[in-house]
């Protein structure tokens, strides 16, 4: 199929390499648009943005949880389940799963909550971690790797809290455009024996998904512009929903179940399945004449409403 009918709008669908991971999946070229929006991120809700529910494209979610979740809203266009874009990856050739960590057998991969272009997480956040981080060397764990968004890690302030403590700091990149992101992260899982973060998030599940322990340890942090900027209401669910992660529960064993659920392997399709679920087929072009359509209708309605 050579045809490139990128939107911008669908600038999300190519965040951390998953629209080119499911097109490599599907035997594709990497630059072939959905016919719809796919979530980006594991999330407990729906995932899918105020902004796009009433838009009558399809939405595609990872998993079940997130099915449900869409249940609840009033979405113009329809949801369907493909399962998360890491767990296509996995399955490449050129991925293998080390057997050992490179890094050592107590070796950790810190993944503090980051923020993003629009949102901020504060940087007495990262100082509190750190301490976090400390109590762990205390208690064995060394050496200890901090993976930061881009964001924190060209912020020098932020950096230097752990590069001065002794901690390598290093960075998957962007999250757009990026389509190395998740192969990169997924190297660096493989090298360390166990993974860390203060909040439930995809890393959670991704290192899991790579057969490596996680834990949750530290004050959980919230986003700026929203309504838990604190993130204690996020930390009163987490500890009610996952609270098998808490580091006082950790017993270096390695959930892949619950990776798996939450990633929505048992939403995973065939490649033909993938295919036709995401528009990639003869009507192609036809498909997205209609959703420009679609949305320049869309906008117009708001404008004169």
């Amino acid at each position: 199929m050579a045809v490139n009918y990128h939107l911008k709008m669908h600038l999300s669908n190519r965040f951390y390499g998953h629209a080119h991971i499911l097109a490599r999946y599907c035997g594709l070229t990497e630059d072939v648009p959905m016919t719809g929006i796919l979530q980006h991120g594991w999330g407990a809700q729906a995932c899918i943005a105020p902004c796009h529910m009433k838009l009558p494209w399809s939405h595609f979610v990872w998993s079940r949880r997130n099915l449900k979740q869409a249940e609840h809203y009033e979405l113009a266009g329809n949801v369907v389940a493909v399962g998360s874009p890491y767990l296509y990856m996995l399955q490449e050739d050129a991925v293998s799963f080390a057997p050992k960590p490179s890094k050592g057998e107590k070796s950790l991969l810190a993944f503090p909550f980051h923020g993003w272009e629009e949102q901020a997480v504060s940087e007495v956040h990262f100082s509190t971690y750190l301490d976090s981080l400390l109590q762990l060397r205390k208690d064995g764990f060394d050496p200890i790797t901090v993976c930061l968004y881009w964001l924190e890690y060209e912020n020098p302030s932020i950096r230097s809290l752990y590069e001065n403590n002794g901690m390598a700091v290093i960075t998957n990149g962007r999250r757009d455009d990026n389509p190395d992101f998740l192969y990169k992260q997924f190297k660096v899982i493989q090298e360390h024996a166990c993974v860390t973060s203060n909040r439930v998030a995809s890393c959670t599940f991704y290192a899991l998904a790579s057969r490596r322990p996680y834990f949750s340890f530290g004050l959980c942090p919230g986003l700026s512009a929203t309504v838990d900027a604190s993130g204690k209401e996020y930390a009163a669910w987490q500890e009610q929903n996952f609270s098998t992660f808490s580091y006082d529960k950790f017993d270096g064993s390695c959930q892949v179940e619950r990776a798996m659920e939450e990633l929505g392997a048992d939403c995973m399709m065939s490649p033909s399945d993938l295919k036709e679920t995401l528009g990639w087929n003869d009507r192609l072009p036809f498909k997205i004449w209609l959703m420009k359509v679609q949305r320049f209708i869309y906008y117009r309605k708001l404008y004169y409403c």
